[in-house]
């Protein structure tokens, strides 16, 4: 993999940028040819889990971060706790950027990280690492409403247009991306910085009958894009092996040469010193209250760059429970209504195969259980309480 060229040569610093909720298939070209592009997989479906696993190097049953609400575990590496080399944390999301007031995120307190301002990529000396999370293609696709305002208004929308605005909030993240690099060109720090452009997790956009991202797993979840620039990166798109979040972490940290220790090993490979791996996982949990009952979610996911398995670890009962209720609460629960048969369907299988990857049912549950295997005590990681207006507010409460 051409990244392993760049061992050895001079780069002292990390420049990460997360847009939050792009798929794979929606990659404009211009990022596309960027750089080294590679076919990725979503270690989660919501930011919480996946942006945990990018700085730690680890799957939810080691960092333990199943939501907002959820600390990251202090038993595995944290990239934004680095102590030689400078770390920020950007949250450009929720169009930070144009708004110079409290913005603050509950990310910042899931990372245990502080937040800074967009300016700081200006200010920033090297060696550093710089962790920016942008808006990407995450719901509202049209910026001047909130994510509810949005599907609300778009009551009889088909998948058409919905795919034709997601793809013009993508764009519009990804030119301020490609601004964030010209200012590390203009500072004279391109030379010695690798810029990484990845996403979180994908996006539906009418597949199933559903909008957005949440259970069931389905590939246009996982599917993101990775991609790799540097001036001696040589531009070329990778699609037959897989970049996973958990790659990330060892790959920087190896680039940075620092030394951090942690109770729990990361489970990703160091892409300076061994090539991609041919499959990943994703987990997701979640906590729902049904009623006057809190019911616990879970589904797992095994992947190559071809397909993979879904298990859902809830029986057909909350699984049926909880597509109902969001029938009647979800923001976009108009278009699950004239879906219905198809939003139903994909609530209503336990496991699911998508595609044709490589590898069969026996071997997916093996690879999903050696993660499980090396689970970190409940008590690893600490909790905090986030006010339910916040998260309705950007996006996240049903």
């Amino acid at each position: 993999m051409p990244i392993a060229d760049l061992r050895g040569k001079q780069v002292n610093s990390v420049y990460l940028y997360i847009g939050d909720a792009v798929r794979w298939d929606s990659m404009p070209d211009d990022l596309l040819n960027a750089g080294l592009a590679v076919k990725s997989i979503a270690s989660g479906i919501h930011s919480p889990t996946s942006i945990a696993s990018i700085v730690s190097g680890t799957y939810l049953p080691q960092h333990r971060v199943e939501d907002f609400g959820d600390r990251i575990s202090e038993e595995v590496v944290n990239l934004l706790q680095m102590d030689d080399v400078e770390t920020r944390f950007l949250n450009t999301i929720n169009n930070v950027r144009f708004d110079s007031g409290d913005s603050k995120s509950p990310i910042v307190d899931t990372l245990d990280t502080t937040l800074s301002g967009p300016e700081a990529l200006e200010q920033v000396d090297q060696p550093f690492f710089v962790l920016e999370r942008g808006p990407g293609g995450h719901a509202p696709y049209n910026r001047d409403l909130t994510a509810k305002e949005y599907f609300e208004s778009r009551g009889q929308a088909d998948r058409s247009q919905f795919k034709r605005e997601y793809d013009e909030a993508v764009a519009e993240d990804v030119d301020w991306f490609f601004n964030r690099v010209e200012l590390l060109r203009e500072r004279g720090l391109l030379e010695d910085t690798l810029v990484i452009y990845v996403s979180d997790h994908g996006e539906l956009l009418g597949e199933k009958g559903m909008l957005a991202h949440s259970l069931p797993i389905h590939p246009n979840h996982v599917y993101v894009p990775a991609v790799f620039m540097h001036p001696e990166i040589t531009t070329e798109i990778v699609r037959k092996r897989v970049v996973r979040h958990v790659d990330l972490a060892p790959t920087i940290l190896d680039f940075l040469g620092s030394d951090v220790e942690s109770v729990i090993p990361m489970a990703g490979r160091n892409l300076t010193q061994q090539p991609p791996a041919e499959h990943g996982v994703t987990f997701h949990k979640s906590t729902k209250k049904l009623s006057s009952t809190t019911v616990r979610f879970g589904a797992t996911g095994a992947w190559d760059s071809n397909g993979g398995y879904v298990f859902c670890e809830s029986g057909n009962t909350k699984q049926l429970l909880l597509a109902m209720k969001r029938l009647l609460r979800l923001p976009w629960r108009q278009y699950a209504r004239r879906n219905l048969i198809e939003y139903l369907s994909a609530y209503l299988a336990h496991d699911r195969v998508y595609g044709t990857p490589s590898f069969d049912k026996e071997a997916a549950v093996g690879y999903l259980n050696e993660i499980e295997e090396s689970r970190t005590p409940v008590d690893g990681n600490e909790s905090f309480t986030v006010p339910e207006d916040r998260l309705k507010e950007l996006g996240y409460l049903e």
